[in-house]
């Protein structure tokens, strides 16, 4: 058997680099060292991976039966041939691999599955393979619980997400902290995503173990327009973590000025509404639109008097301060106090 040595420090460096991403991956080493010894040499278990990659079934297939190839074999960060298959939709290579032994649970040292592989490249024909022969849906990753929806969110992969979720997988899945696919949208700035998962019956009021809803994420990350997309589909604005701080309030301490502008003139504007003036909005906020909206009312008074119902409510006061003394007037004052002792005396007659 074939022995292959190596420094430490390039071992850890070499991880390292391949825990940021399954495309960095290397095809090369630790085939021979570990549990699975046989006669192959390193060499071939790199093919066997390259093979994958690119698609070969016939080569793939050659090397596990004939050669006794471990389909299984690891690279030094435990990617398998699944898991590049998997990254670059290789629908039959998945199949084949499946057929001669692959598990469909293997996981990097990273944690992922190659379900988790096929969702962040938006590979929608090596899901929809992964999970006719049984892949686990809500698989999670080991790190940090994230299903493979959490993944295809964080990318914005509409196509993924559709392909997921039509599988049965959880909208509202949480990872080890309650972050929902929802919030990884949010937090990325994914507004088609965040949209799909919506219809797709997302909780917007779910919240995760710091207490922060899809909303937070979105003021916290500075996405303007998916925080916008949140509010028009639903979220509270006003809606505040347990120290009281709102969403426009963390937009602000972040550095994001116009995400917190946008969030405060929603708030106006939901207050404009709850008085009975109504604002049609039909895409971003404009910069000072309610502040216009308070300087052409005020104009308009000027303009053309008091309404009626002004009018009405003014002299109702009026009269009210007359009834109670409390008018400027001393007339004023003495009438109201004539009129009480007059109840007074009806009153004790």
């Amino acid at each position: 058997v074939q022995q292959v040595f190596w420094d430490d420090e390039e071992e850890e460096e070499e991880n390292t680099k391949a825990s940021k991403s399954i495309g960095d991956l290397p095809v090369d080493g630790g085939g021979t060292v570990g549990r699975e010894r046989t006669g192959a040499t390193t060499h071939l278990f790199a093919e066997l991976h390259f093979c994958a990659k690119k698609g070969d079934v016939i080569r793939c297939w050659a090397l596990v039966n004939r050669t006794q190839v471990p389909v299984n074999a690891r690279t030094t960060n435990g990617t398998t041939a699944l898991h590049f298959a998997a990254w670059e939709g290789q629908v039959e290579t998945i199949n084949v691999l499946v057929a001669l032994g692959a598990q469909l649970d293997c996981r990097t040292h990273g944690g992922y599955t190659p379900l988790h592989c096929a969702a962040a490249a938006n590979h929608v024909g090596a899901i929809r393979e992964l999970v006719r022969v049984q892949a686990d849906i809500n698989v999670r990753e080991a790190r940090s619980g994230a299903s493979p929806l959490h993944w295809a969110a964080r990318e914005g992969h509409c196509e993924a997400i559709d392909a997921l979720t039509l599988a049965k997988a959880r909208v509202d899945f949480p990872d080890n902290n309650r972050n929902t696919p929802l919030m990884y949208a949010a937090r990325h700035a994914k507004t088609d995503a965040v949209a799909l998962l919506l219809s797709c019956g997302a909780s917007l009021e779910a919240v995760n173990g710091d207490g922060r809803s899809a909303l937070f994420h979105a003021a916290e990350a500075g996405a303007t327009d998916t925080a916008l997309r949140l509010v028009t589909e639903g979220a509270d604005v006003a809606q505040r973590q347990e120290y009281g701080r709102s969403a426009a309030d963390l937009a602000e301490t972040k550095g994001y000025a116009e995400t917190a502008r946008v969030l405060r003139e929603r708030l106006r504007q939901r207050d404009l509404e709850a008085g009975g003036i109504k604002i049609e909005r039909t895409g971003s906020a404009r910069r000072g639109q309610i502040d216009d909206l308070f300087t052409w009312e005020t104009q308009r008074k000027k303009e053309e008097g008091p309404r009626i119902d002004d009018v009405v409510g003014q002299g109702r006061r009026r009269r009210k301060a007359v009834v109670a003394g409390i008018g400027e007037d001393p007339n004023q004052r003495a009438a109201g106090e004539g009129i009480r002792d007059a109840v007074s005396r009806l009153a004790g007659a």
